[in-house]
């Protein structure tokens, strides 16, 4: 009698109950009942990309990356590259009513990352740049379970709208 597998998360319905295929899997990383372990590491790092739509205007994103994720030996020598990423927030600064405003259009944390500051870190570097580009104000939308972050780190809601000032004019 073959025993029962609780199915891999990167295979839900079990179909792969010998392994994942290759073309998923090619250093064979995730073998049949094992799962791959994450944990908050100590080597996370913020690149900051920033591109101008026009004179006035300022694209930009923060993702966040562990280097110090357990990786195969042949993916450490290039860590720039495979080091994976665990949060993302996108930005802009924008003139609106001839006042510059930043809005915040996204931020993303994935699941073994949060509560662990990452987010908060996030949030902070792009209100940092925001400001750099002269923004006066960060404007920006939020689920209602994501409410309390958002509240916690200085935003006042309407409705689903959120506004915080970043500095006196």
């Amino acid at each position: 009698m073959e025993e029962e597998r609780t199915p891999h998360r990167l295979d839900p319905l079990g179909l792969f109950s010998r392994g994942l295929p290759p073309l998923l899997d090619p250093l064979g990383i995730f073998r049949p009942g094992e799962e791959q372990s994450y944990r908050i590491h100590n080597e996370l790092r913020y690149r900051v990309e920033e591109w101008e739509r026009t004179p006035s205007t300022v694209d930009g994103r923060i993702v966040a990356r562990d280097f110090g994720a357990p990786l195969p030996e042949v993916f450490r020598e290039n860590m720039e590259l495979w080091a994976p990423a665990v949060g993302q927030i996108d930005y802009e600064v924008v003139v609106l009513a001839k006042k510059k405003v930043g809005r915040i259009g996204g931020v993303a944390v994935i699941p073994e990352y949060r509560k662990s500051g990452v987010g908060k870190r996030l949030v902070q570097l792009a209100e940092k740049q925001m400001k750099t580009h002269g923004a006066l104000t960060a404007i920006g939308s939020a689920r209602d379970e994501v409410r309390e972050f958002w509240e916690k780190m200085g935003y006042v809601f309407r409705d689903t709208t959120m506004r915080k000032e970043l500095m006196r004019p």
